[in-house]
């Protein structure tokens, strides 16, 4: 159930940070970077308990990245008349690179662990070691996604050279999602009455996001010709 109070928290954050977000997002990403230094600080030296539970916790488990992460992707699939998608449309890249910035914590987090098993040869089960493949290439399209969500460096880009790159985004959900799957799959068929309820919601999330996204290409064949 943690997912839906991340969704939740994302959706209230957005709303209510919309503005700050757009005018001053250098103060957004070095509070993510800082959050970073701290989960990884606080996993060498201890952090306080209330701490880690309230916050940290999420952000171990990449919870409130990828909920930004989900409202980035269906900003992309809202109709062009939508007035919530002209309200989040200017700050789909800030969005964008302050949940990458979330995501490298998260993968930061558990860079350690899986090193750790790599060296001993000892990854665990066949859905584990599939997982780290996927969230290896995962990681892979995430840098170059996140970099040319920057400004700056997408002025500097052809219009179409840009596109065409961000197109591979559609690739990296679905490998967030074959990931997530892989992860939980072991504990729900272990009645794992927490992992299979957050499998649940994320292949509904999935699924909801796949159908409008088709949609979303349908109607905008039929408005080309």
């Amino acid at each position: 159930m943690k997912i839906l109070v991340a969704l939740i928290a994302a959706c209230a954050f957005v709303a209510l940070l919309k503005k700050p977000l757009r005018a001053h997002p250098g103060i957004f990403y070095a509070s993510a970077a800082a959050l970073d230094v701290l989960l990884l600080a606080g996993n060498l030296s201890g952090v306080p308990v209330p701490l880690w539970a309230s916050i940290l916790s999420f952000h171990a488990r990449g919870l409130f990245g990828f909920a930004l992460f989900a409202i980035v992707m269906f900003i992309g699939v809202l109709g062009d008349g939508s007035r919530l998608k002209s309200s989040l449309l200017p700050i789909r890249a800030e969005l964008s690179i302050l949940a990458s910035i979330l995501i490298a914590g998260h993968i930061a987090n558990y860079l350690e662990i899986y090193c750790t098993r790599l060296l001993s040869l000892n990854i665990g089960t066949l859905s584990a070691e599939a997982s780290l493949v996927v969230a290896c290439a995962a990681t892979a399209l995430l840098v170059p996604l996140a970099i040319t969500s920057v400004k700056a460096v997408k002025k500097r880009m052809s219009a179409r050279s840009w596109k065409r790159l961000q197109r591979f985004a559609y690739l990296f959900w679905g490998l967030a999602y074959a990931h997530l799957a892989l992860i939980l799959l072991q504990p729900a068929r272990s009645n794992g009455a927490e992992a299979l309820t957050s499998l649940v919601i994320y292949s509904i999330i999935f699924a909801v996001y796949t159908a409008a996204r088709i949609r979303r290409w349908r109607i905008d064949a039929r408005q080309k010709h």
